[in-house]
């Protein structure tokens, strides 16, 4: 694949005027500009903003590398809060990054093989009756689950509970606030290593139950709008390790695992 920089050399020696030159270009940008990068802000344990805004992380490192396998310019990053928001602004981006569901799939011309995957669990009080994620998931019509809106999990969680029994807040944190903040709130749903996190800020106020209620697949996607393509491309690199080394220089080996 050319970039703008490349066609601009394949059309100079052929004697177009400049101008002529440039107006190509634009017409063609649909084309070829496809270096912007959709990036959902809300994983932590995927990227990271400096206050500059600078990003980095898992994503970004991955986004450069699959661009220039692909021998594109380098990313232009357009930050989103959330991946409601990443989905909802495909016409924005050409390649994104989002964990997987059926329910974001309609938005996307290509989902590559997931690269990586985390867990989804619960976080209870200390004296909560629940012990495993088993006893939570046969608990439909009376338990009230905290969650972050959204999310995959969340996403998941409402395909198979009242809507009524999910209560969402907007962010990661605000989810556990949330959940501080409301005794008739059960448990709340998240990302492992996050809720670790959170309970290790209350020493004996909280626990986390054994086991997953579902394993949360990061994919790269590209959007329907875009002419990228990009298949092969993750099977490539997680075949030659670049996955597992892109997770170690970010120390996030310990929170996400390789799918292979």
């Amino acid at each position: 694949m050319l970039s703008r920089q490349s066609f601009f050399r394949v059309l100079r020696p052929l004697d177009f005027p400049v101008e002529i030159v440039e107006i190509l270009l634009r017409e063609c940008d649909s084309v070829l500009v496809m270096n912007r990068v959709g990036v959902n802000m809300s994983n932590v344990f995927l990227v990271a903003s400096s206050p500059g805004g600078a990003l980095s992380g898992v994503i970004p490192d991955l986004a450069k590398l699959i661009l220039s396998r692909l021998q594109l310019e380098p990313p232009k990053f357009i930050a989103f809060p959330g991946p409601a928001e990443l989905v909802a602004s495909y016409k924005n981006w050409d390649l994104g990054f989002v964990a997987d569901d059926p329910e974001r799939r309609t938005s996307f011309k290509y989902v590559s093989k997931p690269y990586a995957e985390l867990e989804a669990t619960f976080l209870v009080g200390i004296s909560s009756p629940y012990t495993h994620v088993a006893q939570v998931l046969h608990s439909k019509g009376q338990v009230y689950i905290a969650s972050k809106l959204g999310a995959a999990y969340d996403l998941w969680l409402k395909r198979r509970f009242d809507e009524s029994r999910i209560i969402s807040a907007s962010t990661l944190d605000g989810s556990f606030e949330l959940f501080r903040a409301n005794s008739h709130l059960d448990v709340l749903a998240g990302l492992r290593p996050k809720l670790v996190s959170d309970a290790a800020k209350y020493p004996g106020k909280f626990r986390i139950l054994d086991s997953n209620f579902m394993l949360i697949r990061q994919c790269a996607v590209v959007s329907k709008s875009s002419n990228l393509d990009i298949s092969g491309v993750i099977e490539e690199l997680i075949k030659q390790g670049e996955i597992e080394n892109i997770l170690l220089q970010n120390n996030a080996a310990g929170s996400l695992k390789v799918i292979k």
